[in-house]
């Protein structure tokens, strides 16, 4: 039972908990965006609460990749313009004067805000005229406000928006601009349309609230609604002081705890877009907000493949062939070419050279091959040179005891293989077989790569005979 009543009190503090993280996370998102034609996106996005991030805490994710960092975040301090209607359809009755709620609910307003902001006001009717500016110290925009007065009979209330957006202030990294309209929204005479207004306020990031105060049929409420959602900002119908007071106290707070974010980077030459694009906050406790955009986005530039690695990789590899090559080459011992004096002779040992492989591997039991008996008209075999210093010769076994060696006076002289010695081995025939006997040379004599014993080996066509460097097949020679 006390378990229970533990897991409930657990429960009962994780749901505060989770409410709390569902409301920020409610609280952050984007409330207008623009895509320049450059490589520019800005976004005005509402945060959960202070203390505001620094550019690197914002990052621009599309697809699930993280393509930037926010390249300049600005709006800590704001510079609101209140665009006051005068005209006469807002002078109302004495017991119900709109333009007088509007006075009254300004001056209020303007006494409890912040000294880092700065406030402008414009009246508009017939014309708009800019009463004051950001640069008036507070106490004469509240003078102002309070002389605010009807006159003239038409409302140019699009005008007074297009001169105001017109007019830009010197440019402040901590500061941007907001519009209040307080009006019953009946536009007339206006040389601009809303569509032109709504526009040039999204590509300025300059949000247009509207607070609907007066006397005016339902459809123009309905225009003032429709421009403050399209501008990123909000639409309030208000009938009385209090009501347009709060409405005052409401876009105050929301663009305190709102930025102009910004992000650069290269797009997609093809112009394709995506919906899945967000802003991701980094918060100091570790954990992430993300907020969607309301449209799509355009792709970014795919990377460019980075062949470095394997380019280093390659190298690397070439270099360490290199190094092994060169240190077996070092390691492999080089012949010593030593010249006999006259009268001696010294058998040197080849180096090894790989053989071609055999014709045929020789059985255990060998049968001999039958050759004619040797004359000069008519050899028993012919010596046809494969590999070394005799590729290409032929020399025909015309005797019945054919020496060979590298002296002059053996019947197969190979005086250019310096490993052969002077009388290196002979062929002997008999009976039709053909026999070969090593001489006793210092380098040896093989057939078929098996070194040739003193009791000689019975040769057959196409058996390879090795002396030195210098490799023969045994051919019968033609009819």
């Amino acid at each position: 039972m006390t378990w229970l009543r533990f897991l409930a009190a657990v429960g009962l503090l994780f749901v505060p908990f989770a409410s709390l993280m569902s409301a920020e996370q409610a609280r952050f998102r984007i409330r207008s965006m623009f895509i320049d034609s450059a490589s520019e996106v800005s976004a005005i996005v509402e945060l959960p609460g202070e203390p505001f991030p620094n550019p690197s805490d914002l990052q621009l994710l599309i697809d699930d990749q993280v393509v930037a960092s926010a390249r300049e975040t600005r709006g800590l301090d704001l510079n609101i313009v209140f665009l006051v209607d005068v005209s006469g359809s807002m002078k109302g009755s004495t017991k119900d004067s709109p333009l007088l709620d509007a006075k009254k609910a300004l001056s209020s307003f303007l006494a409890k805000t912040r000294q880092q902001d700065h406030f402008a006001l414009t009246s508009f009717a017939d014309l708009d005229k800019p009463l004051s500016s950001f640069n008036d110290p507070r106490g004469k925009i509240t003078e102002t406000v309070g002389k605010l007065a009807i006159e003239g009979t038409k409302t140019r209330l699009y005008q007074a928006l297009d001169n105001a957006l017109k007019t830009r202030p010197k440019d402040d990294p901590r500061t941007r601009r907001i519009f209040v309209v307080i009006s019953d929204g009946k536009d007339e005479g206006s040389e601009v349309t809303r569509e032109q207004v709504m526009t040039d306020s999204k590509a300025s990031l300059v949000p247009i609230y509207a607070i609907f105060r007066g006397k005016t049929e339902p459809p123009f409420a309905d225009v003032l609604s429709e421009m403050a959602k399209a501008a990123g900002g909000r639409f309030f119908s208000t009938r009385n002081e209090r009501e347009l007071a709060r409405a005052l106290d409401e876009i105050y707070q929301l663009e305190k705890n709102s930025l102009i974010v910004r992000f650069t980077y290269e797009r997609d030459s093809a112009g394709r877009t995506t919906d899945n694009a967000l802003i991701e906050l980094k918060r100091p406790d570790g954990t992430a907000l993300r907020a969607k955009f309301p449209e799509a986005l355009p792709v970014p530039l795919a990377p460019a493949r980075d062949f470095t690695p394997w380019l280093v990789g390659l190298a690397l590899a070439v270099l360490a062939s290199g190094a092994a090559v060169w240190v077996w080459s070092r390691s492999r011992p080089s012949p010593v070419v030593t010249h006999a004096p006259p009268g001696e002779e010294i058998d040197i040992e080849p180096p090894t050279i790989p053989s071609p492989p055999p014709a045929r591997h020789r059985d255990t039991t060998v049968i001999a091959q039958y050759f004619p008996v040797p004359t000069a008209e008519q050899p028993a075999a012919i010596l046809r040179g494969i590999s070394g210093p005799v590729e290409g010769r032929q020399h025909a076994v015309d005797k019945e005891i054919f020496s060979i060696g590298a002296g002059a006076e053996n019947d197969l002289s190979v005086g250019e293989d310096e490993y052969i010695s002077g009388e290196h081995a002979y062929l002997r025939y008999e009976k039709g077989s053909l026999f070969i006997f090593d001489k006793g040379s210092r380098n040896g004599t093989f057939v078929n790569d098996d070194r040739v014993a003193d009791t000689g080996v019975v040769l057959r066509p196409g058996d390879r005979i090795k002396f030195g460097v210098s490799t023969f097949e045994i051919v019968m020679p033609s009819a």
